[in-house]
């Protein structure tokens, strides 16, 4: 395997190789790599897991209890070198609304690499060894994260090269400079229905490096403490997610967790809606990006293979969750609760 100074210096290399052939035999030998180094990843968590299963503090694989609101509508989105280069901005985008209340996201475009930075983070602070309860400038209870960050780098399954260093805590601070608005509406007297309260916090409330110290101190929105503790959360097992290296990929295992049932059935574009692909992709392109993100879960056996497009009908997608984890050693995991 190629070690982290090539790895970091081929991206640089292959955008000075002029030849179109050339150059996609590097992606394909750069796509690779990073998969098998993803593999090799995934295996050492399994040990670490396995040589760790007696500790009474071990609460099992790796698991990120991300609000279910945020499975379904979400600020995260697979986005392409460019769009990471030039990232939009949105201006209060409704993640959720219900009756008791709306959420809104206000801040820059999201990448699905922003949202493995968070739900590792998320996995890590499920361990009741890595939390820490702490109040918000607003008052408010929520968890603090204290440690080095070498744990949420593997949880991602990532390399320690400082790039990849850089990188996480760039995501990191991003995440600091955005807004999830909470709206908790009530009833007047005469029936209407008006806002009670409104809080507004970051993704994360506060996210710092000690260079000294080499630890990193993360402190998440008081919303998820709520919803955690609420029980409103789908659990994301990380080892799968690991093994998933496309982005697309990863936002369908989201959505297919976040059902309480195993099945579920819907037209093409909810779905793509649901993953936040390009709106501007035509119709044939959504098609057959939904219908890989669907092998790749079959592949990995998330979805059986019943799921795909609808023999009757080619504008509806069915999606059949696995019972079964790779191996048969596990049970299913509890999704949404």
């Amino acid at each position: 395997m190629a070690n982290d100074q090539d790895k970091a210096q081929l991206p640089d290399a292959l955008a000075q190789v002029v030849n179109p052939a050339l150059r996609e035999q590097l992606e394909r030998l750069r796509a690779t790599m990073l998969a098998a180094e993803a593999q090799e990843i995934a295996q050492q968590i399994h040990k670490d897991v396995e040589s760790r299963a007696g500790e009474p503090v071990q609460l099992g694989l790796p698991i990120a209890p991300l609000p279910t609101d945020l499975c379904r509508v979400s600020p995260f989105y697979p986005l392409d070198k460019d769009a990471l280069a030039h990232r939009e901005y949105f201006e209060d985008l409704i993640i959720t609304e219900t009756s008791w209340g709306r959420i809104s996201y206000t801040g820059p475009k999201l990448s699905t690499y922003d949202e493995d930075c968070l739900l590792g983070m998320l996995a890590l602070l499920d361990e009741a060894k890595h939390r820490h309860k702490s109040q918000t400038p607003n008052g408010e209870t929520t968890y603090t994260y204290k440690g080095p960050l070498l744990p949420l780098l593997r949880l991602m399954g990532l390399n320690t090269s400082q790039r990849t260093y850089d990188r996480v805590r760039r995501s990191l601070k991003r995440m600091t400079a955005t807004a999830l608005e909470l709206e908790i509406y009530k009833r007047s007297t005469s029936g209407k229905r008006k806002v009670d309260k409104r809080l507004v916090n970051s993704i994360l409330s506060a996210a710092y490096w000690d260079e000294e110290k080499k630890t990193l101190i993360v402190t998440i929105n008081s919303y998820f403490y709520e919803a955690y503790n609420q029980g409103f959360v789908t659990r994301l097992d990380m080892l799968r997610r690991v093994e998933l290296k496309s982005p697309i990929a990863k936002s369908l295992y989201r959505f297919v967790q976040s059902h309480r049932d195993d099945r579920w059935q819907g037209h093409y574009l909810t779905l793509a809606t649901s993953l936040n692909l390009e709106e501007t992709l035509p119709n044939y392109k959504k098609k057959d990006r939904i219908r890989a993100a669907v092998k790749r879960l079959q592949a990995t056996k998330l979805l059986t293979k019943k799921s795909g497009f609808h023999k009757d009908n080619p504008d509806v997608v069915v999606l059949v969750r696995s019972k079964e984890r790779p191996g048969g050693k596990h049970k299913a995991l509890p999704t949404a609760l």
